[in-house]
């Protein structure tokens, strides 16, 4: 994938990397056997990081077989004419951008697996994970993995069931309830 480069440069290829503590000791080891321990200091923290960042990869690498059948663009808002993306909504002044990212992940996965529920355009509620939710901070964020561990151990229910308050009122967001607002909803 192309990415844009500052000042107009030709654009790069990029890599994916994940950034854990392991990968960053890992790094560092690299960096101290490479260049000796004095290259750590004195070099702001930034640039220690990605002094053995992955590089990027030619595009003529061996695998680039197995990707030659690939579209060069995908739209999950039109796959044969059929949308399975949620529409925009506005979390307001709560900080539950974890729970409308893990919400909608899962209830597209789940639309994307069975025609009818997309069909019946099924939506989780983000506020179900911002008020009942034990690995969140409601308002105060969240990881949208977590919402994946919620609806695992204890479900999610629908949007209509319990719709998005949080941020109306700053500062209050609605208590945990576990009956839902409307029953046809289930």
């Amino acid at each position: 994938h192309d990415v844009s480069s500052p000042a107009g440069a030709a654009p790069q290829r990029w890599q994916c990397y994940v950034a854990t503590r392991q990968g960053d000791a890992r790094i560092r080891h690299h960096m101290v056997a490479a260049h000796g321990p004095g290259r750590l200091l004195g070099v702001p923290r930034s640039e220690q990081w990605m002094a053995d960042a992955p590089r990027a990869v030619p595009d003529g690498r061996p695998d680039a077989v197995k990707y030659a059948g690939l579209p060069d663009s995908f739209d999950w808002g039109d796959v044969s004419g059929t949308s399975f993306l949620e529409p925009m909504r506005d979390q307001l002044t709560c900080g539950s951008c974890y729970a409308f990212a893990g919400t909608s992940m899962l209830a597209m996965r789940a639309r994307i697996r069975n025609s009818s529920l997309n069909a019946a355009n099924l939506m989780l509620s983000p506020q179900a994970v911002v008020s009942c939710s034990g690995f969140a901070q409601g308002c105060d964020g969240g990881f949208a993995y977590l919402v994946a561990k919620q609806a695992m151990d204890f479900g999610i229910p629908t949007d209509p069931c319990f719709p998005y308050e949080a941020g109306i009122v700053e500062g209050r967001q609605p208590a945990c309830s576990k009956q839902c607002a409307d029953s046809s909803q289930r």
